[in-house]
């Protein structure tokens, strides 16, 4: 048992380095302090768009036009039903998304 641990574990370790060079996108930009204080419209890098908090994106794809139309894109029950996460009641995750018509 032991031998075959050691030969996966050793199969493991000679693949991971190829894993992890695609695990990173070509395009990927670090996220740098210059890139927090003065982000890009369309990259939320933190909690509320940046560090004044404001909530507002100046992006215009979803208006008062359509926002009615979005739709349940995912979600995601993360099981939490103790601690601090339960007290705010954050247990589940959701993003919507237009309909195709509106992408």
């Amino acid at each position: 048992m032991t031998h075959r641990l050691t030969r996966l574990l050793a199969s493991l370790g000679a693949a991971l380095p190829a894993l992890v060079a695609h695990a990173v996108p070509d395009s990927y930009t670090p996220v740098t302090d210059a890139r927090l204080i003065n982000p890009e419209p369309s990259n939320w890098l933190q909690y509320r768009g940046n560090y004044g908090g404001w909530g507002y994106s100046p992006l215009d794809q979803i208006n008062a036009g359509n926002v009615g139309k979005l739709q349940l894109a995912w979600s995601l029950a993360t099981g939490q039903t103790e601690g601090p996460s339960r007290r705010r009641s954050s247990t589940t995750a959701t993003c919507t998304s237009p309909p195709p018509a509106l992408r």
